[in-house]
């Protein structure tokens, strides 16, 4: 499978899952309960110090909780954190294709899986309507602030902004 279909596949899953949720905006707070809600499965989120692991957040199935444990590292921002939690939780919805039929075809190498969850994490967080109408009404004077000023609306670091930016064309 190539990227643009990775790609396509993450940011109507996204779009699905805002639609289905009612908002415009939703937080990762609505996202958790909707995937317990919808999937039966209940998702625990807890910070660790994860400096001698080379990555920003892991997710792994508890069969004796019917719970999916996510690890996000302590040590990285706010924004950094709730990117890495939505990540995850794109993990999760994954794992769970054949059960449920979330998805229809196999993202047959890690960098695809990587790519999709990712992508789905960019699109549920920015959703892509709300973030192209933010991105032409900030102003244009100052890259680096419309940069920020961007992220602070999202509640997203900058280069996550610059890379949702790049992905929908607007660099």
């Amino acid at each position: 499978m190539n990227y643009l279909k990775v790609n396509e596949k993450a940011e109507k899953i996204a779009a699905a899952v805002i639609f289905a949720l009612g908002l415009p905006r939703p937080g990762i707070q609505d996202l958790i309960l909707w995937v317990a809600k919808s999937f039966g499965f209940q998702l625990e989120v807890v910070q660790m110090d994860l400096l001698n692991v080379p990555v920003c957040g892991l997710v792994f199935f508890n069969p004796k909780t019917r719970a999916y444990k996510i690890v996000i590292d302590k040590n990285d921002s706010k924004e950094r954190q709730k990117f890495s939690v939505c990540h995850e939780i794109a993990h999760a919805l994954r794992e769970r294709e054949l059960i449920y039929g979330f998805f229809d075809g196999n993202l047959k190498t890690e960098d695809a899986e990587e790519r999709f969850c990712n992508r789905f994490a960019a699109a549920f967080l920015m959703p892509e309507k709300v973030f192209k109408e933010r991105w032409k009404s900030t102003s244009k004077e100052n890259f680096l602030i419309k940069k920020y000023l961007v992220a602070e609306c999202f509640g997203v670091s900058k280069e996550t902004v610059y890379y949702r930016a790049l992905e929908l064309g607007l660099l």
